[in-house]
């Protein structure tokens, strides 16, 4: 396992995911906002990603309003190009006492090698490159009980009930 703190001072955000995008096969984001401001920093490699077949989930929050429409109109025509591209939006829960709220970025890069990002950036550009952010990279192997930890809670995410298809 080798871990990488990604402060957006040392080391933007942007850059680490650009670059997990370029060298990944499948990626999954839980991010709890989503801007097209964010997405446009890393649009270039996740065009290249989709032509290679790679196949991307979002899981995008609707919680403060915050998450950009506009955004969610993009990942959607994505999504209609083929099967590649999944998409749900998702709120804490329908009783308002809770706010889905996490910012947990998986890309598989190999048969093996996995790169987590989690930390405080969400996809945004403030969250990219402006703010103080903290963050942290791990590549580890898919059989680490970490990955699996990580995979397991991204996929409760996923198969929340109230989930949301744009």
């Amino acid at each position: 396992m080798e871990i990488r703190l990604i402060d957006n001072k040392k080391s933007l955000m942007s850059d680490a995911l650009n670059q997990a995008i370029n060298n990944s096969f499948q990626i999954k984001l839980a991010i709890a906002f989503a801007k097209l401001s964010g997405f446009r920093l890393i649009e270039e490699s996740f065009r290249t990603f989709i032509k290679n077949k790679g196949r991307a989930i979002f899981l995008v929050g609707l919680d403060f309003h915050t998450t950009d429409p506009d955004l969610l109109r993009e990942l959607v025509n994505y999504c209609d190009i083929g099967r590649q591209v999944e998409v749900y939006c998702l709120r804490g829960n329908l009783q308002h006492f809770a706010v889905y709220h996490p910012k947990m970025y998986l890309f598989d890069q190999s048969e093996h090698d996995v790169i987590s990002i989690i930390g405080s950036s969400n996809l945004t550009k403030s969250g990219l490159v402006d703010n103080v952010e903290l963050n942290v990279e791990i590549k580890m192997k898919n059989d680490e009980e970490l990955y699996s930890d990580l995979s397991e809670s991204f996929l409760t995410l996923e198969m929340v009930e109230h989930r949301i298809k744009p």
